[in-house]
């Protein structure tokens, strides 16, 4: 019988013709008729792309003595007999078996079904696959899954289950799909800047791809076709943007503003400073890029201290005084600390040339707008059509702190984004063409800051550091993540647990505990016996070495192995993870494929240091009045901005030289004197937080010193020293970027990730080879000698 894919000749890209004047791939699953299961998905491809979270490997059985104590496994047999023992709550039904070499083993039930009882009965020969137990000398499987001769010898594919849907139903949809696609149509739906980037890196077409995920016949394939996936999905990403920026190219154009010769001299000698080299060529393009009909769309990227704000004001300026038609521009901050702190470094300047300049309040019933002039306002700013037919253009300063919607202005207007750490879907966009980056050098007044990692066992030494601070006559800054202590993390049902007092790289397994808490207790009073190591997948790995020691140690396999882009897991490799088809021992890609593409079974991994918390604000701050009484105030977010202003007050005039704060101080805190800031529990705040928090110091040419105190865990410890020990404004926006992904580029997310198969920071090796050979398509407007670019590809 003919689908109706097969009955119509309209190419099924183009049956809505919505989705066909966006171009996409949306095939209505109205069309398989046959498959009421289809509903599930939203379109076919949303059903091509659904990942397996797991494959089972069925290619083979296990014989007797072959594995070890919780190992997954197949065993092959049939029953000689069955017993039925009584239980504290139920009956309890064992199946002893014996497999084609006379071996023993049993399947236990703690639930013996209607379905066991009609399947199951002695002279029953089949494969019972579960977690091996060695039980009073005898190997047994604990309620296991049932499998018939005829399902094995092959690779199945499981999929997280849809509502009532289950794995067989959601498998038998997709292959429907595939069958009502064919081949071509499956081609035909992906841009031709997919199968260019998939050929360019080597891995396998569309088709081939999606026939390794969903019906695979080695371990192999299926990390490349997962891969082809996930570079089918950043090369969608990557069209979308393109077809966003020409959507607004064509549709919308900008008022041109075309600064003199002279008016851009006298702007730039305004300042008591003369503009950098990189300030300088970024006042000049911003002034060729509002001098276009085209609206600008520019990140300005430099760390804490490089200048943007005076470019800033330059461009606002420039609106004002050489605009046609609009003359007036915005100025935006994410807090009212910030806003006037901008409006008071800028009125002096713009009295100089006449040009009006109002402080928006955002509680204000109504804001009387100049017509010309420029405003300085928080995210709070009025959104009304009438201001934005006079605003030439909007900046937004520390635009990392904003949500997308502040953001979201009339298409015409230009628009400057300025940050030392853009977040994640600006910098995507910087990337895949959206916007044009304007760099400004790192550290151009030569700022001396002291940058070190610390432990909380040696957290002391600050009040050292700070009395010294004091005693010099400075003032200090010490900051907590939050006011109050956070929640504790969810355990899963069995979890790995990690502590500095088990020895280096060493875990132990719990098992169905109530809490966080409750599970360091268990593990931290397990036997000497109980810590296994765990394997980190690093330069040094050797697959021959570790099977080495897993044939002399006394638990085996699976071995333990820890990927840093996934710090939350810990991989369980069985043996022919560690060994190929071939027999030869697997090389760190290899194996690190395996892990990322959901080849190998992982657990929760839960360390000492995200259980017991260092000290929030509340804990800290008596702490601190104590050792320096008389001299310490207390800032955070929850306070009235006239109790803001009256301690920022103090604090600048010395009068308390402590200053004890939330994140709050991340931006607009620029006061002369503060020479040291501690930053508490550091290790639970992100590179941008990190690194606005270490520009606070040091600001005025004298050398300052900050301190992140992490937790004392190992990996924790050494990502706080690489952000400590990392100047380069560029490669910390890209470790930033890593950290929190794509966000929704063409959506109202920031961070985290859009995309349902490609993760960061897990899968940046391989954005690293897309970057690269993306450079080599046609039709990308890259932005080839941005250094963001260059850091990650």
């Amino acid at each position: 019988m003919e689908t109706a894919l097969q009955k119509t000749s309209v190419n099924p890209l183009i049956l809505d013709a919505n989705i066909a004047a966006r171009g996409r791939r949306h095939f209505p699953l109205s069309l398989l008729e046959k498959n009421r299961d289809a509903a599930i998905f939203e379109d076919w491809l949303s059903g091509v792309f659904t990942l397996p979270i797991r494959y089972d490997d069925r290619r083979t059985t296990h014989s007797i003595g072959s594995f070890s104590q919780g190992d997954d496994v197949y065993l092959s047999g049939r029953i000689v007999r069955i017993e039925e023992k009584p239980g504290a709550k139920r009956s309890i039904t064992e199946a002893f078996c014996e497999d084609a070499n006379g071996q023993s083993f049993s399947a236990t039930f703690f639930q013996f079904t209607a379905y066991h009882r009609r399947l199951l009965s002695v002279g029953f020969n089949g494969v019972f696959h579960g977690k091996a137990k060695l039980w009073r000398d005898r190997w047994t499987v604990t309620q296991p899954e049932i499998l018939a001769y005829r399902d094995m010898g092959k690779i199945v594919p499981i999929y997280r289950r849809m509502g009532k849907i289950g794995t067989d139903q959601i498998r038998s949809t997709i292959l429907s799909i595939l069958q009502a696609m064919g081949a071509e149509g499956l081609r035909n739906a992906c841009p031709n800047r997919i199968h260019r980037l998939l050929a360019a890196c080597a891995l396998p077409d569309i088709v081939e791809a999606v026939r390794h995920v969903h019906f695979p016949r080695g371990l192999e394939e299926i990390s490349d076709g997962i891969d082809a996936m996930k570079v089918a999905e950043i090369g969608w990403l990557l069209e979308d943007m393109n077809q966003e920026v020409a959507r607004q190219q064509v549709n919308v154009a900008a008022a041109s503003v075309r600064v003199s010769h002279e008016l851009s001299r006298s702007l730039s000698s305004a300042f008591p400073f003369a503009l950098s080299p990189s300030q300088q060529e970024a006042w000049q393009a911003i002034q060729i890029a509002i001098e276009g009909t085209q609206p600008a769309r520019m990140l300005l990227l430099g760390g804490v201290g490089s200048g943007k704000s005076a470019i800033a004001y330059l461009a606002a300026l420039a609106q004002v005084l050489a605009g046609d038609v609009r003359r007036l521009a915005l100025i935006v901050a994410p807090t009212t600390i910030l806003a006037d702190q901008l409006y008071d470094k800028l009125l002096p300047l713009a009295e100089r040339f006449q040009v009006p300049v109002l402080r928006a309040q955002s509680k204000a019933r109504k804001n009387h707008w100049p017509e010309s002039g420029i405003v300085v306002a928080t995210h709070a700013y009025p959104k009304d059509t009438e201001l934005w037919d006079r605003v030439g253009i909007a900046i937004f300063d520390e635009e990392h702190r904003y949500g997308s919607e502040t953001k979201e202005i009339p298409a015409s207007v230009h628009r400057l984004f300025m940050s030392a750490t853009p977040i994640p879907a600006t910098l995507a966009q910087t990337r895949f063409g959206g916007m044009q980056i304007l760099r400004l050098q790192s550290n151009p007044m030569g700022r001396q800051v002291e940058c070190r990692a610390i432990s909380r066992n040696q957290a002391s030494e600050t009040l050292m550091n700070v009395q010294h601070t004091l005693d010099a006559g400075g003032k200090a800054i010490v900051v907590y993540h939050a006011i109050d202590r956070e929640k504790p993390p969810v355990i899963e049902p069995a979890a790995w647990i990690q502590s500095h007092r088990m020895g280096t790289d060493q875990v132990v397994l719990v098992e169905h505990q109530k809490s966080a808490a409750e599970a360091l207790r268990t593990a931290l009073k397990a036997p000497e016996s109980a810590p296994r190591t765990f394997y980190r997948l690093n330069k040094q790995f050797s697959a021959r070495k570790i099977m080495d020691a897993a044939n002399q140690d006394l638990f085996g396999y699976p071995v333990l192995l820890y990927d840093k882009d996934q710090p939350d897991r810990l991989f369980q490799a069985e043996r022919h993870h560690l060994v190929n088809a071939k027999g030869e021992h697997r090389r760190l890609k290899s194996v690190l494929d395996l892990c990322r593409n959901g080849l190998m079974a992982s657990m929760q991994l839960l360390r000492e240091s995200e259980i017991v918390q260092g000290k929030d604000l509340s804990e800290a701050a008596p702490i601190w009045e104590k050792s320096f009484i008389g001299k310490t105030q207390i800032l955070h977010g929850k306070l009235s901005e006239p109790e803001k202003s009256a301690i920022l007050a103090a604090f600048a005039s010395g009068e308390k030289p402590i200053l004890l704060s939330t994140s709050i101080v991340e931006v607009g805190v620029d006061i002369d004197g503060v020479d040291t800031i501690i930053v508490g529990n550091a290790d639970r705040m992100g590179v941008a937080s990190l690194v606005q928090l270490r520009g606070r110091v040091g600001r005025r040419g004298k050398p300052g010193l900050c301190c992140f105190i992490g937790s004392g865990d190992t990996d924790s410890m050494d990502r706080l020293e690489r952000i400590a020990a990392e100047k380069d404004d560029e490669k910390l926006a890209a470790m930033d970027f890593l950290e929190r992904g794509f966000g929704a580029l063409l959506g109202k997310k920031q961070s985290g990730h859009k995309s349902r198969i490609f993760r960061l920071p897990r899968d940046g090796d391989l954005l690293q080879d897309i970057l690269e050979k993306n450079r080599e398509l046609d039709g990308i407007k890259m932005i080839p000698e941005s250094a963001i670019l260059k850091g990650l590809a």
